[in-house]
Parts: C-alpha cells; sequence; structure tokens
C-alpha cells in the first residue's frame, strides 16, 4: 500500500515539514506494517509539502490513521495548516 499525502502548508510550516518527517519517521518505526515515510519535492513547485508512506496492507494503514500517535503527529502541523491535508491511496500490482 502506497500513500501519498500532501499538507498544504504555510511558509512557516514548509520549513518546518522536514524536521516533521523526522519525527514521524521515529513514531513509526514500531507501528505494525509501516515500510518508508519519504518527503517528495515537486519539480515544479518547490511549495508543495507531500509525502509518501509505504504499508503491507490498508488494514496496517487503518490502524495507524486511528491511532494516538497519528492525531499527535498531526496535532504538530495543526497549526501551519492553511486547509486539510489530501491524500492518494495506491496497490503495488506485482
Amino acid at each position: 500500500m502506497i500513500v501519498f499525502i500532501e499538507h498544504f502548508l504555510n511558509e512557516e510550516g514548509r520549513s518546518f515539514f522536514p524536521t516533521w518527517i523526522s519525527k514521524a519517521r521515529t513514531v513509526m518505526a514500531n507501528v505494525e506494517g509501516f515500510g518508508s515515510i519519504v518527503q517528495l519535492s515537486s519539480v515544479n513547485q518547490e511549495e508543495r509539502t507531500v509525502l509518501m508512506m509505504q504499508f503491507a496492507n490498508l488494514d496496517n494503514l487503518k490502524s495507524w490513521a486511528a491511532s494516538e500517535g497519528h492525531a499527535q503527529l498531526l496535532e504538530l502541523l495543526k497549526s501551519f495548516m492553511l486547509k486539510k491535508q489530501q491524500t492518494q491511496l495506491f496497490e503495488i500490482n506485482e
């Protein structure tokens, strides 16, 4: 399961985003089914704050999304948010 999430952040939030990704990586390290989280850079729109996560399956992702750790991480971005984040889910076809 691949997840793309775009956060819509003010300038201060965009500066904080790499630090937030590092915090998220630490928090998620022991989450069941978690594979990775990386920040993506848009070639043409540098102001975009996008991340990609990988989970073993949809159930693991849903469990993470309902967790206290997830809520706490989102709270760290709350003061920087211009609007709610957008999420896209993809399955890997092998």
